[in-house]
């Protein structure tokens, strides 16, 4: 799941009962850790005591953005903080957008909540298209136009997710059993010395 780090509190809503649904059918909540609704999505799979896996711009060893750390710490507990980049890297741009490739890549299925026009959750989910994932959008209340629009007109070629049944549909559209890990890795549990 993937979004605006802005994101509007109906995103927020909705992206937490989407992913806690999804979590409770046994479903591993993938998002980026960021602000927003990857947060949200995050926060709803770590209140299910479902496992979440967090795909960060920097280092694991690096709580960003510094506001998740909590939420990271709570990830890397019941869950995997993964990162192609080696400890003690910061974000930066480019990172982020690399980021945006490994997201697609671990997820069966990538929705978009919630975004502005020049997002880059729009570039998650057109590399998610190019590695042949399902990918959905999320219908936006009217009352949030310019993100509803976003999404609308960016994703008009996306499937409308209105519910956890419909990612799932979107799952089993992809590729039968996706979604379920068959392997994971272990947490990192790298620590610097004080």
């Amino acid at each position: 799941m993937t979004g605006a780090r802005a994101a509007t509190s109906y995103g927020e809503r909705v992206t937490a009962e989407m992913a806690g649904e999804l979590a409770a059918l046994g479903r591993i909540i993938v998002a980026g850790g960021a602000y927003g609704i990857e947060g949200a999505a995050h926060r709803a799979a770590v209140t299910a005591g479902a496992p979440t896996i967090a795909v960060l711009a920097g280092g694991v060893d690096r709580a960003y953005p510094a506001g998740h750390a909590q939420l990271l710490e709570q990830i890397r507990e019941h869950g995997v903080l993964i990162s192609e980049f080696p400890l003690g890297s910061s974000p930066t741009r480019t990172r982020f957008v690399a980021r945006g490739r490994v997201l697609a890549a671990l997820s069966g299925a990538s929705t978009l909540m919630e975004s502005r026009a020049r997002s880059d959750a729009l570039r998650v989910m057109a590399e998610a298209l190019q590695l042949g994932r399902g990918v959905g959008r999320c219908p936006c209340a009217s009352t949030y136009a310019a993100m509803s629009r976003s999404v609308s007109s960016s994703m008009q070629w996306a499937r409308l997710e209105n519910s956890s049944m419909s990612v799932c549909g979107t799952l089993r559209i992809t590729r039968p059993g996706c979604g379920r890990v068959r392997a994971i890795a272990l947490p990192i549990r790298h620590r610097r010395a004080a």
